[in-house]
């Protein structure tokens, strides 16, 4: 597909997350948080959702030809205005799915994701194999919606029944300051691609994305095994500090044992995975991918905050949060107009990399954990998934005989992981035992057990 088709679906995609924003509006957090709900305020809630979706995918619509003529994408109206199925079909699903994740359902929801993800990914590349283009993604989007929202009321989370729209006042009072954070959120993580369209074009942000998207889906699945399952948990322990204090700390030493050496190899290794992804199309990708998946592991620790400030009740704070990151996004953005692709996602990856480190002065603040037990937890890891960088850099030149990227990544890979492994044994074997016995929740292999006493 040529990289301004792409470009024009991810804008169109960049504009579908702003939309899904404003038609969630915090209502999902807020019924995953409350202690007490009952099927009059989640049927009220949905409602809001789909009057809210109605609202802005009309407003989308409406101004779909003067938003084409902002971001100069000419061909984006008809790919906007069959995304926005989407967002309707998803109305449906927020809070169906906010109750699974309360009631801990989470192995239902994983299976939902993978099936809605391989029936709409397979239907997606027939149509753009086909020739459909960017509309062929677009279909992909709206069939992955109506799947996943059959599949959530498969599970029956609760029975509507007509309600008053008052039912769900509570948590919409907790969900607007969810919603003011998201929108805060997407100022400071994904303006990004609104600004990279508009300064660039669509073949620039096609580049940006085909080297970001492996980074975010990596992202969002390790945080939807780690963060997202916390969610529910950290929620019931909000009334008891010490013990949420601990639960945090072992979420912290398990989430950092599974995404340094992830996302730290997914950087060293991003010129073999751009090219096998992406061929030719993706020269120059492997740029993008590498300080993006370097920060991820610290970005996904960041994302802790958020979630435990939003477990206790002071969604506030973390709306100042992501205040501070907005406004240092605009500025990094505003800075670096004119200059290449490389320079500004460098610059963006940079100042998320610092407002992470000051997030969690607000977090130690309000719910009380030691920054000191933080960085113990972390330091083996991180310290460990940065060796393994290392030797997979210096290694390289000596692997170029092997021709194609695919052999190269395999070796290369064995060998970071290899590092890795033997580093954090060595750096602190017994939290290495106890995240893969969590992880894989079976007998540590015997080489490691022994190393963990």
């Amino acid at each position: 597909m040529p990289k301004e088709q792409l470009g024009l679906f991810s804008a169109a995609i960049a504009v579908i997350a702003i939309a899904e924003i404003f038609a969630e509006n915090g209502l999902g957090e807020a019924v995953v948080q409350a202690k007490e709900i009952d099927d009059e305020i989640l049927s009220a809630a949905a409602l809001f959702n789909v009057g809210f979706s109605i609202i802005v995918a009309a407003a989308c619509l409406i101004f779909s030809a003067q938003l084409e003529t902002f971001l100069g994408a000419p061909g984006l109206t008809p790919i906007l205005s069959v995304a926005l199925v989407a967002v309707l079909i998803n109305a449906l699903s927020y809070i169906p799915q906010s109750v699974l994740r309360r009631n801990g359902d989470f192995r239902w929801l994983a299976m939902r994701g993978l099936i809605a993800t391989l029936v709409s990914g397979a239907v997606g590349v027939g149509l753009a194999l086909l020739g459909f283009g960017a509309m062929s993604m677009a279909a992909q989007l709206v069939l992955f919606a109506l799947i996943n929202a059959v599949m959530v009321w498969w599970r029956r989370p609760w029975t509507p029944r007509p309600a008053s729209p008052a039912r769900a006042l509570p948590l919409v009072r907790f969900g607007s300051k969810v919603f003011a954070s998201r929108m805060l959120d997407y100022v400071g993580g994904r303006s990004i691609e609104l600004f990279i369209v508009a300064a660039l074009g669509p073949a620039a942000l096609a580049l940006y994305i085909m080297g970001s998207r492996i980074y975010a889906v990596l992202m969002q699945l390790i945080s939807a095994v780690t963060i997202d399952v916390s969610m529910p948990h950290f929620s019931r322990l909000a009334d008891d500090r010490p013990a949420l204090v601990e639960a945090l700390y072992k979420s912290f030493e398990l989430t950092s044992a599974l995404a340094f050496p992830i996302f730290v190899m997914l950087g060293a290794l991003a010129p073999e995975i751009t090219d096998i992804a992406f061929g030719r199309n993706g020269h120059g990708s492997e740029a993008i991918l590498l300080p993006l998946s370097l920060l991820g592991a610290f970005r996904l620790l960041q994302y802790y905050n958020g979630t435990l400030l939003n477990a206790v009740g002071r969604p506030g704070v973390a709306m100042v949060v992501q205040g501070m990151k907005a406004i240092a996004s605009v500025i990094v953005l505003s800075a670096t107009y004119g200059r290449s692709l490389q320079t500004i996602v460098l610059a963006f990856s940079i100042s998320h990399a610092v407002l992470g480190m000051v997030s969690f002065a607000f977090g130690r603040r309000e719910v009380g954990y030691s920054l000191a037990r933080l960085l113990k937890i972390v330091t083996p890891f991180a310290l460990s998934a940065f060796l393994m960088f290392g030797a997979i850099w210096a290694l390289r030149p000596y692997v170029g005989t092997l021709g194609h990227s695919l052999p190269r990544l395999v070796v290369l890979g064995a060998i970071g992981g290899a590092v890795y492994l033997a580093s954090a044994m060595l750096f602190n074997g017994p939290a290495l035992r106890r995240a893969i016995v969590s992880v894989g929740g079976r007998r540590v292999p015997a080489w490691i057990k022994g190393t963990a006493n």
